[in-house]
């Protein structure tokens, strides 16, 4: 899957989901992953990409609605 590069565990915030470096801070991006498999060996054939769309706040009370027993 190519997402999940930033979130609530890196110190800074960036691009969850970039497929190209652009001005990301982390250095990671889902061209230079593909590539990087490539060059190990995999095939280009059998690799499949997924994108996500979605938003994250750091809003504690967004949080706490989107949990199944409430806040």
């Amino acid at each position: 899957m190519a997402y999940d590069y930033a979130g609530p565990w890196s110190n800074i915030s960036d691009y969850m989901a970039n497929l190209y470096r652009g001005t990301t801070k982390q250095g990671v991006d889902t061209d230079s992953v593909l590539k990087w498999y490539i060059r190990h060996g995999a095939s280009p054939r059998k690799i499949n990409i997924g994108l996500v769309f979605l938003m994250l706040s750091n809003a504690k009370p967004v949080l706490d609605l989107l949990t199944p027993n409430g806040p």
